[in-house]
């Protein structure tokens, strides 16, 4: 096996980094142009990271794709998989997951 780096101490966070992350979550950002599209909104808007993380979610339980036994997973469809550039052999994501493939959407300066 490769060498793995291993993590050093977390520092603790400061004021400003914990305002620069609630100002990155609520403060709208350029999206992505397939972003936009999914969402069926303007590629010139600007969106919070809280708005897009709502919409999929909605999407993900208007499309029946929650699992019932356990809510913090999710059925990936076709749209969802190419949105965030999943392989076919993958099925399921978890929200914690769900966010990171967000983010990746976002214009976010921490």
């Amino acid at each position: 096996m490769g060498n793995i780096p291993q993590a050093g101490p977390a520092s603790p966070p400061t004021a400003e980094n914990i305002i620069g992350l609630f100002q990155s979550i609520f403060e709208p950002k350029k999206i992505s142009t397939e972003l936009a599209a999914f969402m069926d909104i303007d590629t010139d808007s600007s969106v919070t990271l809280s708005k897009c993380i709502k919409f999929i979610m909605d999407y993900m339980d208007d499309n029946g794709l929650r699992n019932p036994t356990n809510p913090n997973e999710f059925s990936l469809d076709q749209s969802l998989k190419e949105l965030f550039h999943i392989s076919e052999e993958t099925t399921h994501i978890n929200i914690i997951d769900l966010s990171m493939y967000i983010i990746k959407h976002i214009n976010l300066q921490i």
